[in-house]
């Protein structure tokens, strides 16, 4: 739900939700519980029933270094990655991981990957079971 009021769908949601049965059942999954989100699930919803996984405290990781580049474009930030994962390299880190936002920019980031000479690994959901297992446990065994 979080993704989908980033992404501006708000309007067409509260049209659709407007248009169907009001005894339906509405399930809401969101990774984060903002307030637009409780929002949301407070107007579309009753009797909520909500399940949290882990704590409402969202804060990072002490032990993870974070870092915020801004980047003028695509290219520029394949070139960035590739050079951040060589500095890694350099340092003695054998592993990473690379979050991308779809599945086909999954593929193309692992390709730019292995063209660079990085063992690269995509999981997503287009993939088979097996094909995902194999990759997690390539990557644990490294």
């Amino acid at each position: 739900a979080d993704r989908m009021l980033d992404m501006g769908f708000e309007p067409d949601v509260r049209k659709i939700v407007g248009q169907i049965r009001p005894d339906r059942q509405t399930l809401m999954f969101s990774a984060t519980w903002p307030r637009s989100v409780q929002k949301l699930a407070r107007d579309f919803q009753r009797d909520i029933v909500q399940l949290h996984v882990g704590s409402d405290d969202l804060s990072a990781n002490a032990d993870i270094a974070q870092e915020i580049i801004v980047t003028g474009g695509y290219g520029q930030k394949l070139d960035l990655l590739t050079e951040k994962l060589r500095e890694l390299d350099s340092s003695g880190a054998s592993k990473a991981l690379v979050f991308v936002g779809t599945k086909k920019s999954t593929e193309e980031v692992c390709n730019h990957l292995r063209q660079q000479r990085f063992p690269c690994a995509s999981i997503h959901g287009d993939k088979e079971q097996y094909a995902r297992e194999k990759a997690l446990g390539h990557l644990k065994s490294q």
